[in-house]
């Protein structure tokens, strides 16, 4: 009953229960999955890690992620969200905040952008209602669902569920918006700087994780075929020196991400280059596949023999055998 009266005190309490059982469950959920007597789809599907999450391997780019990425989405997400409202404060608050907005999600650019930026906006907007109109308490919630919803769809975990629905989907889901909970009791409660001090340590915690949940394999692996040859090498977590070179006869990139070195190689192929095969919708070949780790920098060299094509599905089969791509439909 104790319990029970805080609360009542205090509603905002309720959404810092919800926000650490919504952060809570993903963890319960791996550890149920990954119990090889039980169905490990689950941990599968949290191994596929979608690529929005893979970054890049500049290192400077890694501490935007950690450092800057952070402040300006608190600033973007919840910093409107404050029962201390005067005028000139919410008008100052909602022009920085909107241009913030629109600058860092393009509504333009995606379907899922143009909801994250109309739900923000209109989380903004109830600053300047009246408290007869709406009392603060309500406000205040109201604004954390709205933004707690719009944090979760704006990382690129929860947008796989669409694509590929199942429980790890879901669960991600979930976990982004505990994530927002969590964020926006401390914004009300303790101020902004320790919502954002708490999201440097989450992005930091989670990046040390992958970096070293897996240990780094240097040792290159190879494939040759009659038309081309490929090696790939692990070269390791941070790296400076991201590059990516393709001719007629030589495609090499490093960077975190295998994937997007493919894609570069085929928008290229289809502008300038002539270096794959013209296979129908190569982009949508492309789709099926995830990088399988996540975090690791990777130096890939295909060369190719003159007056040949290369077929990206022999190269895609060649890395999913590898296990460092996944199919992912």
């Amino acid at each position: 009953m104790r319990i029970i009266n805080h609360l009542k005190k205090n509603k905002l309490n309720i959404i810092l229960i919800l926000g650490l059982l919504l952060e809570v469950q993903i963890f319960i959920l791996a550890l149920i999955f990954a119990n090889p007597l039980q169905n490990i789809k689950f941990a599968q599907d949290v191994n596929n890690v979608p690529e929005s999450l893979a970054f890049t391997s500049n290192i400077y780019l890694i501490l935007f992620v950690i450092f800057l990425q952070p402040a300006l989405e608190e600033l973007m997400f919840r910093w409107h969200i404050t029962s201390k409202n005067t005028k000139k404060r919410n008008i100052f608050i909602t022009s920085i905040s909107a241009v913030l907005v629109v600058l860092f999600f393009n509504p333009f650019q995606s379907i899922i952008n143009f909801l994250v930026v109309f739900s923000l906006l209109v989380s903004i907007s109830l600053i300047f209602l009246k408290e007869k109109r709406l009392k603060l308490n309500r406000r205040l919630s109201i604004q954390i669902i709205i933004t707690s919803i719009a944090f979760s769809f704006s990382h690129g975990g929860p947008l796989s569920f669409f694509l590929n629905p199942s429980i790890a989907g879901f669960s991600f889901i979930l976990f982004f918006m505990g994530s927002g909970f969590l964020l926006s009791y401390l914004r009300v409660n303790y101020g902004l700087i320790w919502a954002i001090l708490f999201h440097f340590t989450t992005n930091a915690i989670v990046l040390s994780f992958s970096f070293y949940s897996e240990n780094i394999d240097k040792t290159p692996i190879s494939f040759q075929s009659d038309c081309y040859t490929i090696e790939v090498a692990e070269s390791g977590n941070f790296d400076n020196i991201a590059h990516f070179s393709i001719d007629y006869k030589n495609l090499k990139w490093k960077t975190l991400n295998l994937k997007t070195g493919l894609e570069e190689a085929v928008y290229v192929n289809n502008f300038d280059v002539n270096f794959f095969d013209n296979e129908a919708n190569l982009d949508s070949v492309l789709d099926n596949y995830s990088q399988k780790k996540q975090f690791r920098v990777y130096q890939v060299d295909i060369q190719k023999k003159d007056s040949c094509k290369i077929r990206l599905q022999e190269i895609l089969d060649f890395l999913e055998k590898e296990k460092l791509m996944v199919r992912v439909k």
